[in-house]
């Protein structure tokens, strides 16, 4: 059995649009320039993704990673990745995103940009009616995409459909630490929908949920890419479950759960830690506890905790699945 699978972002299904947005611009006036939000030209979700609905294209790239919540914001608001070098990407990144189709509409959207002079005119009215169509029937195509591959619940399930031959039912989510990491959060979005409150997430990542005691003085803008995409989802009444750390470990010692997730593969990153392993590891069998690797491209200037290659050999070697998003 192979342990070591590729995983993606996701977008949640309601970021999604049903239908191609009314297109005044051929390019999106917003190009990524640099990792983080001090980069970001927006400071508000509507008027970032509203960017992206009126635009026929939208440029995205490789960052931190090749992988990169940008290229999902794009999709789902009915634009065209114009996504720089893909032909560069490694066969196991990106594994579900439609690297093929996103080469073909690359070469269109470069003849369009060449055609048209869009430092001087970058509107749409210049498009000819077969351009128009072309652009319309890419994009319709890219929503059917990213609703049957890339929605927040299409990658829970991707995770339990990979791990073979376990009937899950309940699901024991460990946040550590309880951050915005894109990943961590954009799977536990997914899981809950699946399971609500059945999925377990400890300890509580209070921005996933619509206002609530625990997020009510949180400010946002200082979470990760300003918590755009994957803040205030879930109604915390239906998918919320709070929990003591007793009656958890009661509960894990019991086999309450059948796959424990732990969201941060990497436990000698600070505050990374393998939070009651003693416990989950004497309680559960390796291929029901499962880790997720969220970390952008492996580089050897971080000393300590982080490698050229993240295979986890150590992990997969002793039977735990590992979905590693740079793979």
């Amino acid at each position: 059995m192979d342990y070591l699978h590729p995983i993606s972002f996701s977008i949640p299904e309601e970021k999604v649009v049903n239908e191609v947005p009314e297109k005044s611009i051929i390019l999106a006036n917003y190009n990524p320039t640099g990792v983080g939000s001090k980069f970001y030209k927006y400071d508000n979700e509507n008027d970032y993704y509203n960017g992206y609905k009126k635009a026929l294209f939208a440029i995205t790239r490789k960052k931190g990673g090749w992988d990169c919540m940008r290229h999902y914001e794009i999709l789902a608001n009915g634009c065209i990745p114009y996504f720089e070098n893909l032909q560069n990407c490694p066969r196991n990144r990106l594994t579900h995103l439609p690297k093929e189709l996103l080469l073909k509409t690359n070469k269109f959207c470069e003849q369009i940009i060449k055609k048209y002079n869009i430092n001087l005119n970058n509107s749409t009215n210049q498009l000819n009616e077969e351009e128009r169509t072309n652009c319309n029937n890419f994009i319709e195509e890219l929503l059917i995409h990213t609703k049957q591959y890339l929605t927040t619940r299409k990658m829970g399930e991707y995770i339990i459909n990979s791990i073979s031959n376990i009937s899950v039912k309940r699901v024991l989510y460990l946040c550590n630490p309880s951050d915005g990491d894109y990943l961590r959060c954009l799977t536990l979005h997914g899981l809950k929908q699946i399971f609500n409150k059945e999925c377990q997430e400890y300890p509580c990542l209070p921005h996933i949920y619509n206002e609530c005691e625990k997020n009510r003085d949180m400010d946002y803008k200082k979470l990760h890419g300003y918590g755009f995409s994957y803040t205030k989802l879930l109604d915390y009444e239906e998918n919320y479950q709070d929990i003591v750390k007793e009656d958890l470990i009661k509960k894990i010692e019991n086999n309450y759960y059948d796959i424990v997730i732990y969201s941060s593969i990497h436990k000698e990153k600070p505050n990374h830690h393998y939070i009651l392993w003693d416990v989950i590891e004497k309680h559960y069998l390796p291929e029901k506890i499962i880790f997720l690797c969220g970390e952008d491209e492996h580089r050897t200037n971080h000393p300590g905790w982080l490698t050229p290659v993240c295979l986890h050999p150590d992990l997969t070697k002793k039977g735990h699945h590992c979905f590693v998003r740079e793979i």
